[in-house]
């Protein structure tokens, strides 16, 4: 609970919590039927993948496991002498089925829609030649070592926006409050040294336990080191990973803080246990106040004037201050590249009609209904530059990608007599015409 990237989730608009619920339940009753052997905690396991994977595909990292897992308890899936092919038929219909009702249809729909099945993620664009920022390559081996120090190493930063590389001399942006970027907290580093005794502990203990631990390491550790190698162009992204991998606290807590808690019970220390405890808790909520202080998105002074005045809108980002300023009932057609945000643009009540311009660097038909145009171009500003290498460029003046389809329409109604230019931020491609003809 004291991990910041957790608490500041937890007040998030992003799923990872919710992933990390799933994922868990997954790992925990796959756990049990490598113990135990029965076919209702098989299920359960399925069911929770099911709902992992409808919330985030980072559980496909879980999949060259199973294979393996499943032949070493291969003698637990005999098929009966008659009626087994008719059986697996059922099953694998029945699997089909509940993965598509728990939202696991999405690279289906996105196949449909976007000619991918990752969607627009994997269409994003930059310079010719360059890939972007925002697609992951497998073959960022260095990361099975470069992330574990780094993240380590992280907590005790006294650059509250950066990590020290010390074999680059140089400061690596990894901002400490930012819900998306954030760290596993100082806990999780010093958790690290009470290992030799947890795994000495376990050795030690043959108690009932002992082999759900076993499993639940082997399958949680075989996770994280087949999602390290994600690579992205801009060396140092690896700093959103901890959001992807919430199930290393709890590793860490199983294997170190338990054993030494109750060692401590053993040995009648229980004082110093429960001093402990109380330790743990203030850790907590000394956490809690650097979070809702220097959140990167939603600090506590941002959300104590939201409280005093629901109607505010936040000073930054064009599509709030759209949705400020324009009728509720004026239908708008956007223009959006990989990030755009548009659930503004349908107005407090959603009451806004908006329409979805499909991508492209030739002209665009504007409906007749339509009053506003927004483009919101800004991803490439930027992210998928070739000049930007590592993170560590990102405090440098900032360098531009503009794709062709970047600036297409904004090209286009510039030129049209029917349109006038209202807002107008070349530093972050995003513009706002109106028609003329508005009543």
């Amino acid at each position: 609970c004291a991990t910041p990237v957790l608490i500041l989730q937890s007040a998030d608009h992003k799923n990872d919590v919710l992933f990390a619920f799933y994922f868990l339940s997954t790992l925990y009753w796959l756990t049990i039927w490598c113990q135990a052997g029965r076919v209702r905690e098989l299920y359960l396991a399925y069911l929770s993948f099911t709902l992992s994977f409808g919330t985030k595909s980072t559980v496909l990292f879980l999949l060259p496991v199973l294979p393996f897992l499943f032949w070493h308890f291969r003698s637990r899936f005999a098929l009966p002498a008659t009626g087994g092919a008719r059986k697996v038929l059922v099953l694998a219909a029945g699997a089909g089925s509940l993965l598509m009702l728990m939202g696991s249809g999405w690279p289906l729909l996105n196949l449909v829609r976007c000619g991918h099945l990752l969607g627009e993620m994997a269409t994003v664009g930059g310079l010719p030649g360059f890939e972007a920022n925002a697609v992951p390559h497998y073959n960022g081996w260095s990361n099975l070592w470069t992330f574990p120090l780094l993240a380590i190493l992280r907590p005790f930063s006294a650059n509250i926006g950066a990590v020290w590389v010390f074999w680059k001399h140089q400061y690596w942006w990894w901002p400490a409050y930012h819900p998306i970027y954030s760290h596993f907290g100082w806990l999780c580093s010093c958790l690290l040294l009470l290992l030799p005794l947890g795994i000495w502990h376990h050795r030690k203990r043959p108690d009932a336990g002992k082999g759900f631990r076993s499993w639940l390491t082997l399958l949680t550790l075989a996770f994280v080191v087949l999602s390290l190698p994600q690579r992205y162009r801009v060396d140092g992204m690896f700093c959103g990973f901890p959001r992807y991998l919430l199930c290393i606290p709890i590793l860490v807590a199983l294997w170190a803080l338990l054993p030494a808690l109750i060692g401590l019970r053993e040995a009648g220390w229980r004082r110093l246990g429960g001093g402990i405890g109380i330790g743990l808790v203030a850790t907590f909520l000394g956490q809690s106040f650097y979070c809702l202080k220097l959140d990167a998105s939603k600090p506590i002074g941002l959300v104590w004037r939201l409280f005093l005045d629901p109607g505010l809108r936040p000073e930054g980002g064009m599509a709030f201050q759209f949705d400020h300023s324009v009728r509720s009932t004026d239908a708008v057609a956007f223009d959006s590249g990989f990030g755009g945000m548009s659930y503004p643009l349908y107005g407090e009540r959603l009451t806004r009609p908006l329409i979805y311009l499909k991508p492209g660097v030739g002209p665009q038909g504007i409906p007749a209904e339509v009053v506003w145009v927004v483009i919101d171009r800004s991803w490439n500003v930027g992210w998928s530059h070739p000049g930007v290498t590592d993170t560590s460029q990102f405090w440098l003046p900032m360098q531009r990608a503009e794709t062709q389809e970047d600036l297409a329409l904004f090209k286009q109604l510039s030129s049209d007599p029917g349109f006038v230019l209202i807002v107008n931020d070349p530093a972050n491609n995003q513009f706002v015409f109106r028609r003329r003809t508005r009543a």
